[in-house]
């Protein structure tokens, strides 16, 4: 199983929108689904602090496929807006309770399916790379609780707001090791 991030460009050749592409080139499975869950990342020198984001990825085109490219995700200027965000970042005082912070996006991926021997499998990617850690199958879990943001209403003071709560409240959304 590949899962593989994609750029859509406008006239001016600017990354507006990424989608995410599930391609089979194994046996030919069966059953199968994926779904995505975005987080926003603040990292410091010593913490990576992870935003659950709602919003990012919308839509899900499954084919019909058992080889091959399997399924699509995809969001509207998703991109985009992650680059009007990443502006702010780059334009602010950094919080003087974080230090010097950089943004990041990070989506993770599951994907199940049935194999010719009709056992069920579930695979977990974070961007490209498939994880067998614990913690990514518990974020993906994690994800839909209250800490949840929509990706239309986030700007660079909303970030931080939201990273110190996590802090408080939220300890698991929170990474030891930073850049």
């Amino acid at each position: 199983m590949f899962v593989s991030e994609k750029y859509l460009r406008d006239e001016a050749g600017g990354a507006t929108e990424t989608f995410i592409e599930i391609t089979n080139a194994g046996a030919p499975i069966h059953g199968f689904s994926v779904d995505t869950k975005t987080f926003y990342t603040v990292t410091t020198s010593s913490e990576s602090i992870w935003i659950p984001v709602v919003g990012y990825y919308y839509a899900t085109f499954e084919l019909d496929a058992v080889v091959g490219k399997l399924a699509e995700v995809r969001g509207r200027n998703n991109n985009s807006t992650f680059a009007e965000v990443y502006l702010q970042h780059l334009s602010s005082d950094h919080d003087t309770e974080l230090g010097y912070a950089e943004l990041g996006r990070t989506t993770i991926v599951r994907v199940r399916y049935e194999t010719r021997q009709k056992e069920i499998v579930e695979e977990y990617f974070v961007e490209e790379r498939r994880s067998d850690e614990s913690w990514v199958e518990e974020m993906f879990r994690l994800h839909s609780n209250h800490l949840s943001m929509e990706i239309t209403e986030l700007g660079w003071p909303e970030i931080l707001e939201a990273s110190l709560k996590i802090k408080d409240e939220a300890p698991f959304y929170v990474r030891e090791g930073g850049f």
